[in-house]
């Protein structure tokens, strides 16, 4: 296998394998799942791709022999990978293919045909709800760009995939954040080992604060935070399109505020978007703004509401606390969120690349709270009590009244 390498790398005007390679190749031929974050152009496909084909080939020819399968997130980044792998595949004998798009097969004949398949989410969704998908002995995945995976419609399946148990998972990432690893870490029970090179990549600091109230008393906390502690760019995020469009109607200041949701226009999302970015005013969103999107220099956020799916609230908070910025999150804890709560809370603890404290839950005494035997005034040991109690006042009958 040494010699197949040496002759592909020298094939492809490669002098050696960079620090980068060397780092992977070494390490993630070996079972369990790896993270890898490096920058752009550092090789990372390479890297992964040569202990890979290694894996795969030394089961070749054996009764149920395994399979890979690597994930992009675009057809365009699928295609890229399946150039670099079909080039290597020359030269160590293995059959790759790129599936990018489903063309309504009922079988897995295509499946059948390649030790190595290079597809994308919506194909592979399809391809794991056929019959006799799981059947295949697959014992490798990469998942590369990883942070633009995990997330939408592929969450569930990428969840089903883990309980698959595969031998081996590799995940790639130019551009994560650490609320991408740590929403990562929070959904497989495995450790994640991690190789980091060149900038580092997860550097977040944000601090927490949690702010008890009622649920009516939320937009009066949020104005007295506005005037007071929160300074600089910031998002205030809600539960729902209604919600967020109805607090932007009573804050009632578009000097001050912008609006976005899923139900504005796909042209009114991006002048609201160009416009947050290039002013100082505050955003008003749903969790359409919760991930996928960079904003320079976040300084704060606010969880008006507390988000109902726990995966939501790393993405919140991660929105904050990058390039160098201390961040900062806010959260309005009301009576009704406690199972919300100790869902975040769950989630917090399996992860450890975004430094986020737990949310701690105060219960509220109920309003009207119900007289009990143990709280009922007792007359007997009370005297008072009964004294003033009102005394009932006896009324002469009508038919018996004076006339």
């Amino acid at each position: 296998m040494n010699q197949t390498i040496e002759n592909f790398l020298k094939e492809n005007n490669f002098k050696s394998l960079n620090t980068l390679q060397k780092q992977v190749v070494g390490k993630v031929d070996k079972d369990g799942q790896w993270l890898v974050m490096a920058p752009t152009g550092s090789g990372k496909t390479l890297g992964y791709l040569i202990p890979l084909f290694s894996r795969i080939k030394k089961e070749e020819g054996e009764e149920n022999s395994s399979k890979a399968i690597i994930l992009a997130p675009t057809r365009e980044l699928a295609k890229q990978v399946f150039n670099v792998a079909k080039t290597l595949s020359y030269h160590i004998k293995l059959r790759v293919r790129n599936l990018d798009k489903y063309k309504n097969f009922s079988d897995l004949k295509k499946f059948d045909s390649c030790d190595i398949l290079v597809t994308v989410p919506g194909v592979l969704n399809k391809l794991m709800a056929l019959k006799g998908f799981h059947e295949y002995n697959i014992s490798s995945y990469v998942l590369d760009e990883f942070d633009q995976l995990v997330q939408g419609d592929f969450l569930e399946s990428f969840k089903k995939l883990v309980n698959l148990n595969p031998n081996n998972i590799i995940y790639t990432s130019a551009t994560g954040t650490a609320s991408d690893v740590a929403l990562l870490e929070s959904l497989v029970e495995s450790k994640i080992n991690k190789i980091f090179v060149g900038k580092d990549q997860i550097s977040q600091k944000v601090d927490t604060f949690n702010v008890f109230l009622s649920f009516t008393e939320k937009d009066e906390a949020l104005k007295k935070l506005l005037d007071s502690h929160l300074k600089g760019k910031g998002i205030v995020f809600l539960n729902s399109k209604t919600r967020a469009q109805l607090l932007f109607e009573r804050l009632n200041d578009p000097s001050r505020f912008i609006l976005i949701h899923g139900d504005l226009t796909a042209e009114a999302r991006r002048k609201a978007q160009k416009e947050f970015s290039t002013t100082k005013k505050i955003l008003i969103s749903t969790d359409i703004m919760a991930r996928g999107i960079d904003v320079a220099a976040l300084s704060w956020v606010v969880n008006y509401d507390i988000p109902k799916n726990s995966e939501y609230y790393i993405h919140r908070c991660g929105r904050t606390g990058r390039n160098g910025i201390h961040g900062q999150v806010y959260n309005f804890v009301s009576g009704k969120d406690q199972l919300l709560v100790q869902k975040i809370n769950d989630l917090i603890r399996r992860q450890s690349a975004l430094k986020l404290k737990s949310i701690p839950f105060k219960k509220q005494a109920p309003l009207n709270k119900k007289k009990t035997k143990a709280n009922a005034s007792d007359s007997s040991k009370n005297p008072k009590a009964a004294y003033n109690r009102k005394k009932k006042v006896k009324r002469t009958p009508r038919y018996k009244r004076k006339k």
